[in-house]
């Protein structure tokens, strides 16, 4: 065990603070002294998404360019088939919609004005051989 010794040199006790100053100039290991910023997304992983929208969007441009192919290909808007072909009412009467992604859907209206009407009233939608293209839209929202 060593004893204090009271009579140390100028030199030693120099030494004791530049030793005891070093050690306390490190910061403690349990100490974080850093922000902590929000995780990044690896490489791989943004790589991952990218790709998941590429996809998406390549798939969605595939339907449209599908729902625009039937549409030359139909006598009358009533043949359509392909995403859910409807009418649509309220504030929006006078318009087709067909699905294309989620939910986006194409818009488009005869191009005949007046369009040629129903005696109970509304489009004749069978008689609709033209039609103008208004949007890509989500309706329900």
């Amino acid at each position: 065990m060593t004893r204090f010794n009271p009579t140390r040199t100028a030199a030693e006790i120099a030494a004791f603070k530049a030793a005891n100053l070093a050690i306390n100039a490190k910061p403690s290991a349990h100490i974080n002294h850093t922000i902590a910023s929000p995780a990044k997304p690896s490489l791989r992983q943004q790589w991952q998404e990218f790709r998941a929208e590429t996809l998406d969007m390549i798939e969605a441009a595939k339907r449209l360019k599908n729902r625009l192919n039937e549409l030359r290909a139909v006598q009358n808007v009533n043949q359509l088939q392909l995403g859910r072909p409807h009418a649509l009412t309220g504030d929006r009467a006078g318009q087709y919609s067909v699905d294309l992604d989620g939910p986006m859907r194409l818009l488009f209206e005869p191009t005949d004005q007046p369009p040629p009407t129903l005696a109970a009233g509304g489009i004749d939608w069978q008689q609709v051989i033209s039609v103008r293209l208004l949007e890509i839209g989500d309706t329900h929202g």
